[in-house]
């Protein structure tokens, strides 16, 4: 099993000062983390880092094309669309995984 994530920018907990944001952020390492102890492979994708990768994924490109940056952030599971647009919710992630035999 592999999650792909496609994110406009990464968030740095050293710079911006929302509780909120750090929480999320927090959540988000800890999600990613059990995945990966559970076996699932995970790749994450910072635009301004590594452009190329989202050039090169049809299923990101396209929805770059249509939409923009705004579609932002993407993740598929399986090379299946699972997210796009707004704020991750790593609570629907884990439910998308635990559909497919994962239990984190």
């Amino acid at each position: 099993m592999k999650i792909e994530i496609f994110e406009s920018a990464k968030y740095d907990p050293k710079v911006s000062d929302s509780p909120s944001a750090a929480l999320k952020w927090a959540e988000g390492q800890y999600f990613l983390l059990m995945a990966k102890k559970a076996g699932v492979e995970v790749q994450r994708y910072e635009f301004e880092q590594n452009p190329m990768a989202f050039v090169e994924h049809a299923g990101v490109a396209v929805l770059l094309r249509n939409k923009g940056l705004k579609a932002l952030p993407t993740i598929f599971i399986d090379g299946k669309l699972t997210e796009q647009e707004g704020s991750i919710e790593f609570v629907d992630l884990e439910k998308a995984l635990a559909l497919r035999g994962v239990k984190l």
